[in-house]
This record gives structure tokens, C-alpha cells and sequence, in this order.
């Protein structure tokens, strides 16, 4: 398995010394029993919630199950998107702890593959002794074995200039995945998808044809990198305008993908944006993506391979998505962190990323080697549009050098993402010729 699992399991069993509780939420699949079981055997007591035997134990006597939890040890209670119910007999435990002054006594780690509305409740009420970490696929830096901090290495002062070989992407885009998934496993996506579709999407959310959301995610697929027409996909999945937006929460909700809102040129939104996961009224304005780009592939009905590559639009879907993605994991464990995108007359940034509401930068996106002299203009107005709060634009481009294109705008290899070179070549900040862009397609 690519990712640090080592560092995960220090890192949540350090967290659970802090918080009463610990929310892991994560797609099926990502890890999170695996993750819980290597924390030391003797500190947790684990209790599947997808266990019929155990369900059917706690329906019998909800009260009778919680009183029994061990205030020795931690409570792992995996799986609850599967009992959802339990999570009012937690509220009412914890409230009970409160109204007493006895918090701290009770640890518990609850795991889940879908979004729980009533856990928001329980937050409330334990506010700072409630914790609550997102579980993200492999990202392709973790699958090389790459541990620096990618967000200080864009937003750095300086670039170091060196050589970026092309990289395989079929490659990377492969290893940034699932934490299971193998290609000696070739229905792996088919029997994840099967779990979505019954366990969250049919059960959880009682809707009567699951299998709508598979045509919904073939729909969205067609739509990566730019608003999907929801009318067109509602249509298409023979769904009321009522009725659509549930299964599309339910994707959202499971963790299959996520959205990226609209930025408008409200300067207050950077300082007082707070990340939003579900859809909402607007949803129709933001873009979706799916968190694991060989699932996008799986949904098109293709296998990432070097013959991608010789589909340019599939190809940069694929790409497009994976950026944005890999944006998406590396930016979750920074506080503030967010996604955005730009889509002006003059001024179109395919992702925007903020750090605590300031310090924004941009990107745009090239399925070849090659620069426009349109990427430099709109990033001139992004710098316009953002002012101060502007910090640095990127054409990200599958060629092998760093080339200054304008001031704070750079052609950057999208190897640069998950590669640690040494710089050898010394600091292309003193270079204050621009390079000469070249015209050809882009992505």
C-alpha cells in the first residue's frame, strides 16, 4: 500500500489524546479500518456497525449497548453510516457527560463512508473535544514517496529551476487511488461501486433506483473541468427536478467526488469563505470532480493506460481532473485551505487555491507541452481581479523546465508536483527575461 499508513496510525492515536471524539470520514475502501485496527490492540475496542449480529444487538437495546462502551479503552465504532440511529444515543451521552463536567471520560473513534447529518449535532456540543479528519485516496506525491510539504513548495518565495523529466502520468495517474485498489483485482471498481450503490445510496438515503446514480456520475463525467448541465443529466436519468438533486447529494455524501465553487471577484468571500461539502441551492455554478481519477476513467469505461494519452479529450479530462484532485488531498490537512475556480470573458483560472482566506494562487491547465500567449492574459486580470491577495499563477504543462512567463506567472512541469529534485540549476526568480510563449492547442 503507497500510503503511510505508520504515520497515519501515530497520528490519529495522538489526535484521540486531545478529543473525546474522532470523526474519520472517508470512501469506502480508503482505509479506515485498517487504519483503526494498527493503533495498539490492547487501547482500542473495535466494534464493526456492519455486522448483522451487532446491528441487530444494538436495535434491541440502543441504551443498553452505549452504557456498555469502555471508558478503559477506545471505541472504534467503524462503519456507522450502517446504523446512523446510534448517533442520537451518542448526542444524548455526551450531552449527559457535559451537563455532569465528566468529559474526557469516554474516547471514542467513529469511522464512516458517508456523510451523517447528526454528527454536525454532536460537534456542536463537543466543539473543541471533537475532532473530525477527512481520509483522501493516495495521492500521487505519497506514492513516490515524496514527504515534503507540496503547498510551502507552491507558495515558496523561490522557485528552484531544474529539469523536470516527463514523468509517466498513466503511471502516476494510476498510483494516486484507492488505498486497495490493484489491477490484479479488475472488478474492484465494480464491487466498490456495488457497496455505494446499496449501502448509502439505496439504504441511507432511501432513494428507489440507485442504479440512477451510476447514469448521473456517467453524466458528470462528460462535464470535467467545466459546469455540468445538470437539466441535460436530469433528463437524461429520467429524474424530476425534486428528485435529482438527492442522488446527486448522495454522490457528494459518499465521498465519491466534490465541488469547487465559483469565484466571482467578492474579496470578502476569501476572508470569510467556509468549506462547503454538500451542494446546496447553487450547485448548478460549481464544478464537480471525482476524488479518484482511475474511478473517472472506471465511469467512462476506460483503463488508464499509455493509449489514454492518445485521446486528447479523454485525456484532458483525465488530467484536468487529477490536478484538481491532488490539489483537493494535499490542501485538506492545511487550515483555510480552498478550492476555487474563475470563469470570466477574460479571466478563466481552471483552479484557485487560498490559504486561510489570503495568499491565492492559480492555475491553469495544458494537456501538452506547450504555452499559449491567452494563459499569460488571464492571468494578468486574475492578478487584476485579486490584487493584494494575488500571490502566484501557474501553467501547469507537460513540458520539463520552469519558465518565467510573466511577473509571479510561471510555466511550472506537472511533475514539479510529486518530484524532489535538487536544485543543481540555481534560482530562475533572478532570471527576469520572460520567456517567448509559443502558440499551439492547449488542454
Amino acid at each position: 500500500m503507497a500510503r503511510d499508513q505508520g504515520y497515519l496510525v501515530s497520528y490519529i492515536a495522538k489526535l484521540t489524546e486531545y478529543c473525546d471524539v474522532l470523526l474519520l470520514k472517508g470512501a469506502y475502501h480508503i482505509g479506515i479500518d485498517e487504519i483503526v485496527r494498527n493503533i495498539n490492540e490492547g487501547q482500542i475496542n473495535y466494534i464493526n456497525l456492519s455486522s448483522p449480529l451487532i446491528k441487530a444487538e444494538i436495535k434491541d437495546d440502543p441504551d443498553g449497548f452505549i452504557s456498555r462502551l469502555d471508558r478503559r479503552r477506545i471505541n472504534v465504532l467503524n462503519n456507522i453510516q450502517c446504523l446512523p440511529e446510534i448517533t442520537q444515543n451518542l448526542i444524548s451521552l455526551y450531552s449527559h457527560l457535559k451537563s455532569r463536567n465528566e468529559l474526557g471520560g469516554m474516547k471514542v473513534i467513529i469511522g464512516t463512508c458517508a456523510e451523517i447529518r447528526q454528527l454536525d449535532d454532536l460537534n456542536q456540543i463537543l466543539s473543541e473535544k471533537m475532532f473530525v479528519n477527512n481520509l483522501y485516496p493516495t495521492s500521487a506525491a505519497e506514492a513516490a514517496g515524496y514527504n515534503a510539504n507540496i503547498l510551502d513548495k507552491l507558495y515558496a518565495v523561490r522557485l528552484h529551476h531544474d529539469i523536470y523529466p516527463r514523468a509517466s502520468l498513466p503511471k502516476v495517474m494510476k498510483s494516486a487511488t484507492f488505498a486497495k485498489y490493484s489491477e490484479d483485482n479488475p472488478d474492484y471498481f465494480d464491487d466498490l461501486l456495488n457497496l455505494i450503490l446499496n449501502q448509502n445510496v439505496g439504504s441511507l438515503y432511501h432513494l428507489n433506483s440507485p442504479s440512477k446514480a451510476v447514469k448521473i456520475m456517467m453524466g458528470l463525467g462528460n462535464y470535467i473541468g467545466r459546469v455540468a448541465e445538470h437539466e441535460r443529466i436530469c433528463v437524461d436519468t429520467d429524474l424530476d427536478d425534486i428528485t435529482y438533486p438527492s442522488y446527486y447529494q448522495s454522490l457528494l455524501d459518499s465521498f465519491l467526488g466534490f465541488e469547487v465553487r465559483p469565484y466571482t471577484g467578492d474579496r470578502s468571500l476569501l476572508d470569510d469563505s467556509e468549506d462547503e461539502e454538500g451542494g446546496g441551492e447553487d450547485y448548478e455554478e460549481r464544478k464537480f470532480y471525482f476524488i479518484d481519477c482511475n474511478f473517472l476513467a472506471y465511469i467512462k469505461g476506460k483503463i488508464i493506460s499509455r493509449r489514454t494519452e492518445g485521446d486528447f479529450v479523454l485525456f484532458c479530462q483525465l488530467l484536468n481532473n487529477f490536478v484538481v484532485s491532488e490539489l483537493k488531498k494535499i490542501s485538506s490537512a492545511q487550515a483555510g485551505a480552498e478550492l476555487w475556480y474563475i470563469d470570466q470573458p477574460d479571466c478563466k483560472i481552471d483552479v484557485m487555491l487560498t490559504r486561510e482566506g489570503t495568499n491565492a494562487i492559480g492555475f491553469r491547465i495544458r494537456g501538452n507541452d506547450q504555452i499559449l500567449p491567452k494563459d499569460i492574459e488571464h492571468f494578468r486580470a486574475f492578478r487584476e481581479l485579486l490584487g493584494s491577495k494575488f500571490t502566484r499563477g501557474y501553467v501547469l504543462y507537460l513540458g520539463k523546465d520552469i519558465r518565467k512567463l510573466d511577473d509571479d506567472v510561471y510555466a511550472l512541469p506537472l511533475n514539479y508536483l510529486w518530484s524532489d529534485y535538487e536544485q543543481r540549476l540555481g534560482d530562475l526568480e533572478d532570471d527576469s527575461t520572460p520567456a517567448t510563449p509559443e502558440d499551439g492547442e492547449g488542454a
